[in-house]
């Protein structure tokens, strides 16, 4: 079983909504974390607006608090 963002056949599989891939043909994704959101096919963990906070890992959108 491939781990989630695996290369295989040479194609780059996008993290999916609440991860993000850390790095270049990253092998696996990594969750996004407090107060900030991940989109799907991140790669990097977006912050959340100012004032605001995510109160929680795995967001996926700006829906943050």
């Amino acid at each position: 079983m491939s781990a989630p963002n695996a290369i295989s056949d040479r194609t780059c599989v996008p993290c999916g909504v609440g991860r993000f891939g850390a790095s270049t043909n990253a092998q696996s994704c990594t969750e996004c974390p407090l107060g900030r959101y991940c989109v799907e096919g991140s790669s990097r963990a977006s912050p959340c607006a100012a004032g605001l906070v995510g109160n929680s890992t795995n967001l996926m959108n700006s829906d943050c608090s």
